[in-house]
């Protein structure tokens, strides 16, 4: 049991014991939490908690409002923002409630809301390290601590699925969308070269399938790729995405760095990916595979030396293997008890 009694204050309730290996549900798991809907807050019932944390999942009713009520009503409680995105995403919001996202005043109406949220919180969670998001945020909320959250992988329903180099297919799976966040344009336009026609290319798609924008890039340059189209949204659909992952022999996936699940993904089938170097996780399991998602040059000399050495494919695959355990769901949980215990501890 957590020493502090706690609430979670987040968008949806999940299934913390098959919570589509989301980061909310295992923290709320490891926190021992109780789940509130930001729809049925009780701001009087709050003050039965030691610890409220609030969840900013890119629902924009949140920001700059449940904070300010809950420390309101009850100054001394310890509370923490838990921020779902990553900094870029503060200044690039698809939609904000009651104001013009489309614009730049939309965008920084949308960063102050966050802003005036974690000035009056006690800690800030974050996903990432090598993005600059604990930097960010120690001046955005005031000197507040601030520390980073693993994606919490079930190290004990992924090893089914791992495969040896021998055992991998030839094909490559070069990322999702193509937009600028998920950067899946720059992997197809490395692995999609000439020298690289004997792989079968794959793309997993994010999102819907049917949507406009998927329809146009399948239209345009998608047409004979082999499509991934995983619900990724519950247990059985992330575990489905690492038994695709796991006959691939390579897979490039260049996004900015959220939660992570799909390098987590990777290294639990054996699979060497090529990443962005701005992902703590990526850092961890493929130090030797972190790359500048827009330098296309060291991104085709990776993929080149893992289909030419095998040594260096193999080398690159261990370390993730041995590295794993420091991004399971019993260590990630582990870290963020401990973490705000000392905080606690410090106030």
């Amino acid at each position: 049991m957590f020493e502090l009694k706690t609430a979670m204050i987040c968008e949806e309730i999940m299934d913390v014991n098959d919570g589509g290996w989301c980061n909310l549900a295992m923290t709320a798991k490891a926190l021992d939490a109780d789940q509130i809907s930001y729809k049925h807050i009780d701001y009087e019932t709050l003050g039965q908690y030691q610890l409220i944390l609030v969840i900013d999942n890119k629902n924009y009713k949140l920001f700059g409002t449940i904070p300010q009520q809950i420390r309101a009503r009850w100054p001394n409680i310890f509370m923490g923002w838990h921020q779902e995105s990553e900094v870029s995403n503060i200044f690039r919001r698809h939609k904000i409630h009651g104001d013009d996202a489309a614009s730049e005043e939309g965008w920084c109406i949308s960063s102050l809301k966050v802003w005036d949220a974690v000035q009056v919180c006690d800690f800030v969670i974050v996903h990432n390290e090598h993005d600059y998001s604990p930097s960010f945020y120690n001046i955005y909320s005031g000197g507040k601590p601030v520390f980073t959250l693993g994606p919490f992988l079930p190290l004990d329903r992924v090893w089914q699925y791992w495969k040896p180099r021998e055992a991998k297919e030839k094909k490559i799976c070069f990322g999702m969308n193509y937009g600028w966040r998920e950067a899946g344009l720059q992997g197809y336009i490395v692995a999609g070269q000439k020298k690289f026609r004997e792989f079968e290319l794959f793309r997993k798609i994010r999102g819907n399938p049917e949507s406009p924008q998927e329809k146009y890039a399948t239209k345009m340059v998608d047409e004979n790729f082999y499509k991934i189209p995983v619900n990724a949204t519950n247990m059985g659909g992330r575990l489905t995405l690492v038994d695709y992952f796991s006959i691939c022999y390579a897979v490039i996936c260049l996004r900015e760095p959220t939660a992570c699940r799909t390098n987590a993904a990777c290294a639990a089938s054996g699979t060497p990916m090529i990443g962005n170097e701005q992902s703590d996780v990526q850092q961890i399991i493929y130090p030797d595979l972190c790359v500048n998602k827009y330098d296309l040059m060291k991104i085709d000399s990776l993929l080149e030396k893992l289909i030419k050495d095998s040594d260096f494919y193999d080398h690159c695959v261990q370390v993730a293997k041995d590295n794993l355990w420091r991004i399971g769901a019993e260590q990630c949980g582990k870290d963020i008890r401990e973490k705000i215990m000392l905080i606690w501890r410090s106030r």
